[in-house]
């Protein structure tokens, strides 16, 4: 089974990527059967027209996997531009896989807007999503810059998500 990690964050230094640091941490240490990526759109430039500009790398990645963990951080009540572009580029290759959203920000809503802005966009993909988000809530006091949790609550919630995650995928 491939399940890759997409952080939406684009920033140097950005709470997105540590985020999915520590879940790809997570990933690996309790589903050893699970192979797992992490990535962002900045490891696949497009052009500004993504409907006719794919990156093969990203196609590949997008064909390949079974399911999706989505990694939403958010950027002024949404998600980042970039990763929009990142997402349109692909639209058969996400054909009925379900997705795991983690939303994340540095403030008391853990990507809450962001995730409720995300998810029209999911169902216009044809990805179906989970019930069980993982927000990440001042996600700087629960992982840190080299992706190992500092809440253990949080990691609870987390392995609580993407247990039930790969037990929808496996069935």
């Amino acid at each position: 089974m491939f399940i890759p990690i997409i952080v939406s964050a684009t920033r140097p230094g950005a709470q997105g990527m540590n985020v999915g640091k520590a879940l790809h941490k997570l990933l690996v240490d309790q589903f050893p059967e699970v192979e797992t990526k992490l990535v962002s759109p900045n490891d696949f430039p497009l052009e500004f027209d993504s409907n006719v500009h794919h990156h093969p790398d990203y196609t590949e990645l997008t064909k390949k996997a079974d399911g999706f963990i989505f990694v939403i951080s958010e950027y002024n009540h949404s998600f980042p531009g970039r990763f929009k572009t990142l997402l349109d580029s692909e639209f058969k290759n996400y054909h009925r896989k379900f997705a795991l959203l983690a939303g994340v920000s540095d403030g008391v809503f853990g990507g809450a807007r962001a995730l409720e802005s995300i998810l029209p966009v999911m169902r216009s993909l044809d990805i179906r999503t989970i019930r069980k988000d993982i927000p990440f809530i001042k996600a700087q006091e629960l992982v840190n810059e080299n992706g190992e949790f500092i809440n253990e609550e949080q990691k609870q919630r987390s392995l609580d998500s993407l247990n039930l995650f790969i037990d929808i995928l496996k069935n």
